[in-house]
């Protein structure tokens, strides 16, 4: 059961992560859904084991947040450069 802050779909970073089998059980895809975004990561699993899965999953979200930080990165420096051309 999840939290009800997570029904809400207020916050990104609220993710629904799921495995995808292939046929005849060769093959798997681990998939992570943004519930806010729609943003969708798909990545190929070498191994549908756990350790694999958490392994592939930790991967992700670590470069997820390298992608968030940039991305406040640049929406301050947008900010600053807004703000800044407002004062002149």
């Amino acid at each position: 059961m999840r939290p009800k802050i997570v029904d809400e779909k207020n916050r990104f970073g609220d993710f629904e992560i799921d495995t995808v089998i292939g046929k005849n059980h060769k093959g798997a895809l681990l998939t992570m859904n943004d519930r806010v975004s729609s943003l969708v990561f798909i990545r190929k699993l070498v191994s549908k084991d756990a350790i694999p899965v958490s392994s592939q999953t930790i991967e992700t979200l670590n470069l997820l947040k390298i992608y968030y930080i940039l991305l406040l990165l640049i929406m301050e420096k947008n900010f600053l450069i807004i703000k800044l051309s407002l004062k002149i």
